[in-house]
């Protein structure tokens, strides 16, 4: 199996060293052209941080998340998804790293960010939420956890249209956090809200 895997990957290695190419000649044309702010140059960093952190680059992965945050995230669009992608990639990096305490900080960067700009039912926001509430719990916060999930369900129930996946993704996550620390009676609630969201 290990062959297989390591002759699959020097195969591969031509590819990737030419998407990254790409994507690095598609920035430089990007920078120099592109209105500020435009999609295509977050998409772009997203696809070349996300490449190089898949061929184990961790370093160099980080390094383009953050150019995409200084050069590119405040002049984005309000409700860019690029945003949260980016925000959530580097924020999940760091915290497989082992870089608990800076991941905890791009994540709540990401919420003070999003929550006011992301549109209704944005997929990443509420994975920000739930990523951020489990950080927490894997560092013994639960008060803090259970707080996050609070906020989510603040922000997202004005929003949320009917069977939204965001919010219904967040009551699942708090049912089974509620379940985790034996409050039976209100995680039930939460799955019967999810249920009657569904129904509508």
């Amino acid at each position: 199996t290990t062959e297989i895997y390591t002759l699959s990957l020097h195969d591969a290695l031509p590819i990737l060293e030419e998407a990254e190419s790409v994507y690095r000649r598609a920035l430089d044309q990007l920078e120099s052209t592109a209105r500020p702010g435009d999609p295509n140059i977050g998409r772009t960093y997203y696809g070349l941080a996300e490449l190089l952190r898949r061929s184990g680059r961790m370093h160099e992965a980080e390094h383009v998340y953050r150019q995409a945050l200084e050069r590119w995230e405040g002049t984005a669009r309000p409700g860019d998804p690029n945003i949260g992608r980016i925000y959530s990639g580097l924020a999940q990096l760091l915290r497989k790293s082992g870089r608990v305490h800076e991941a905890e900080d791009e994540y709540r960067r990401a919420l003070d960010r999003l929550e006011s700009t992301a549109r209704p039912g944005d997929p990443h926001i509420g994975r920000i939420y739930t990523s951020l509430a489990e950080l927490l719990q894997e560092s013994d916060r639960m008060w803090e956890a259970e707080q996050v999930y609070r906020r989510a369900l603040g922000k997202l129930e004005k929003t949320a249209r009917p069977g939204d996946r965001t919010l219904l993704g967040i009551y699942s996550a708090f049912a089974e956090f509620l379940l985790r620390l034996d409050r039976t009676e209100e995680a039930k609630q939460m799955a019967q809200r999810a249920t009657k969201m569904k129904a509508h």
